[in-house]
C-alpha cells in the first residue's frame, strides 16, 4: 500500500463526528497559517475527501505564504479564526447559492467541497482575499476605484463575479493575481502592480512586471492606494 494511503488509513481509523476538529492535519492548518479552528459540516461518509481537502488546502496556504510572506506576516498577526469545510452543492448567501463564504466579524470562512468538479481551492483563495481585503487595502481608495471602472470593466478585465461589489472584486482580482499559474499581463497593467505593491516586496529593478509598466496608463488608472503597514484591522 502506497505510504500516502497508508497515512490516510490511519488518520481514518477513528472517524470523528460531525462539526469536530479534524487532526493531525487540521492541527497543521491551525499552527502553520494562523486558523485556530478547523471543522466540517455534513461529512458523514466524505472523511477521505474532509482528509484530501485539508492536504490540498495545506499545500495551497504553504504555497501563498512561502511565496508571499507579508500574507504570512499578516495571518499571524490577524488569524482567520474557523475553517468550516462545508459538504453540499452550494452555500447560501445574500439571496444567492455560492461555494464560500467570509464573515468579517467572526472571521468566519466556510468552503464548499462539491463532486461536481468545482475548484474548492479556489473558493479558499477567494475567502483568503476578503480575509485579507482591510489589511491590504485602504477601503474607499478600493471602492472609488471599482466604481469609476464600471461593472462591465471588472467582467471583462477579471471575472464576472468581480463585477458584483468592490469586495467581490478585490477578492476574484486576488484569486487571478495568487494563481500558480498567473502570467504577467493577465490583468490590467495598472491593477496588477498594485497588487504586486500591496502583497510583495518592492519589486528588484528590471522585474518582469515592471518592466510591463506603462506609468501614463496608471496615471489615467489613478488606481487605489495599498496599505503597506501589518497589524490588525
Amino acid at each position: 500500500m502506497p505510504a500516502f494511503a497508508l497515512v490516510l488509513a490511519a488518520l481514518m481509523s477513528d472517524p470523528p463526528p460531525s462539526n469536530a476538529t479534524y487532526s493531525p492535519i487540521g492541527d497543521l492548518l491551525r499552527t502553520r497559517y494562523g486558523i485556530e479552528q478547523v471543522m466540517f459540516r455534513d461529512a458523514e461518509g466524505h472523511e477521505a475527501e474532509v482528509l484530501t481537502h485539508l492536504i490540498e488546502a495545506d499545500r495551497e496556504l504553504g504555497r501563498i505564504c512561502t511565496r508571499y510572506p507579508r500574507i504570512a506576516e499578516l495571518l499571524r498577526v490577524n488569524p482567520i479564526g474557523t475553517y468550516l469545510i462545508t459538504y453540499r452543492h452550494t452555500v447560501p448567501y445574500d439571496g444567492e447559492e455560492v461555494t464560500g463564504s467570509y464573515w468579517y466579524a467572526e472571521r468566519f470562512m466556510e468552503v464548499c467541497v462539491r463532486r461536481d468538479g468545482a475548484d474548492a481551492i479556489r473558493t479558499l483563495r477567494h475567502e483568503l482575499g476578503h480575509h485579507l481585503h482591510e489589511d491590504l487595502v485602504e477601503k474607499q481608495s478600493w471602492r472609488d476605484f471599482f466604481a469609476r471602472k464600471g461593472k462591465d470593466w471588472w467582467k471583462e478585465k477579471v471575472t464576472g463575479y468581480s463585477a458584483r461589489n468592490d469586495q467581490e472584486a478585490f477578492a476574484e482580482s486576488f484569486v487571478v493575481f495568487t494563481d500558480p499559474s498567473y502570467t504577467p499581463g493577465r490583468l490590467p497593467t495598472y491593477l496588477e502592480r498594485w497588487l504586486q505593491t500591496a502583497i510583495e516586496p518592492a519589486p528588484a529593478r528590471g522585474d518582469l512586471v515592471a518592466r510591463r509598466g506603462d506609468a501614463a496608463a496608471e496615471h489615467a488608472a489613478k488606481a487605489p492606494v495599498p496599505h503597506t503597514r501589518s497589524g490588525t484591522r
